[in-house]
């Protein structure tokens, strides 16, 4: 994908590790570098971005929220346009940073290790302006 795009995947934390992350990444490549919308099942959330397959760089650092569901079903969602990323916890806006550093590449789930984690309903959209 590359230009606007819209993400969205229902989670469910099952077992394992809470503090450990899971989520969307998107723009990403082969390398491991573009970018990670996680929660935890302690109800945080953070916004990074790899570059050279390294470790990440916050965009947002670990934050509580009150929109996550803790061991719950959550959806989130990611709008991406002209460097603008805007991240969304069950409905709610959590976070808006810029950034331009990726503008393409794929999108996907991501999971950290030792836990379980089920994932439903993803939605990918590449967003197209109407003339």
């Amino acid at each position: 994908f590359s230009g606007p795009l819209y993400v969205s995947v229902v989670t469910q934390w099952l077992r394992g590790v809470k503090s450990y992350m899971y989520g969307i990444e998107f723009y990403s490549d082969n390398r491991g570098d573009g970018y990670g919308f996680s929660i935890n099942a302690y109800g945080r959330f953070t916004l990074s971005r790899w570059d050279d397959g390294g470790s990440p760089i916050s965009l947002v650092d670990w934050t509580y929220s009150s929109s996550i569901n803790e061991e719950g079903i959550n959806t989130l969602s990611v709008f991406v346009e002209e460097g603008r990323i805007e991240a969304s916890i069950n409905g709610t806006l959590v976070a808006t940073v810029f950034d331009y550093t990726y503008t393409e590449g794929r999108v996907g789930v991501l999971i950290g290790r030792d836990q379980e984690v089920a994932f439903d309903d993803l939605t990918v959209g590449a967003i197209v302006p109407l003339d």
